[in-house]
């Protein structure tokens, strides 16, 4: 029985070194994959599953630096693309769930909260310029109307969607009025009560970041 330290090599290549604990992979261990799935897994293991925290190196590039539970990304973690773009915040089941916050390799950073790997709710985009736009998210769309401050917060526009007047084109461009920054208060907190409504049916609550 495998019990301490010691090596496993399996026929399609897998290969794992550290912890045995009942003839299982349990405690600290490495994982390099030798098949289709590529990369390897460094962490915490428990009954042969990934648990605990751990970095997975995918071979594509990517990157994950979190926690596991039973072979899942769940809980808190840091997902780097090759892209260049970081993923930062809360999983479930392997995909973004919960708060957290999405920073492109362009600059620009959106904060809010994920349902199944979906912006869901109100989430805040950071633009390059210091300004900042506030948006109603279902499945990743944006709904109703949205907000744009600017830099030093004393001006304020009014964003929605206008379909195209083309009859070829399914598309939609984004409209803006200036406003005041009261009215823009208003609008950013019914945005709020909205996203409220919506993350209440997922049992999640609204990412206190934005």
């Amino acid at each position: 029985m495998r019990h301490g330290e010691g090596e496993l090599l399996w026929t399609n290549g897998d290969k794992y070194r550290g912890s045995f604990r009942d003839n299982m992979m349990d405690g600290k261990g490495t994982l390099v994959f030798g098949d289709e799935r590529g990369g390897e897994y460094v962490g915490e293991w428990c009954c042969n599953q990934m648990h605990g925290q751990g970095t997975r190196t995918y071979p594509n590039g990517d990157v994950f630096v979190g926690s596991y539970q039973k072979g899942s990304r769940e809980g808190e973690g840091r997902f780097y693309f090759t892209s260049g773009d970081l993923y930062w915040g809360e999983f479930r089941k392997n995909l973004m769930h919960g708060a957290g916050r999405y920073y492109f390799a362009g600059g620009q950073s959106f904060a809010g909260t994920f349902v199944n790997g979906k912006r869901m709710g109100k989430g805040k985009i950071q633009r390059n310029d210091g300004s900042i736009e506030i948006y109603q998210y279902v499945n990743n769309s944006r709904v109703g109307q949205g907000v744009r401050w600017s830099k030093d917060r004393t001006k304020a526009w009014r964003l929605w969607k206008k379909a195209s007047a083309s009859p070829k084109s399914t598309g939609s461009t984004t409209e803006e009025k200036r406003i005041s920054v009261t009215e823009a208060a208003v609008l950013t907190q019914e945005i709020d009560q909205a996203s409220k409504e919506i993350l209440a049916t997922y049992d999640i609550l609204p990412n206190p970041d934005v």
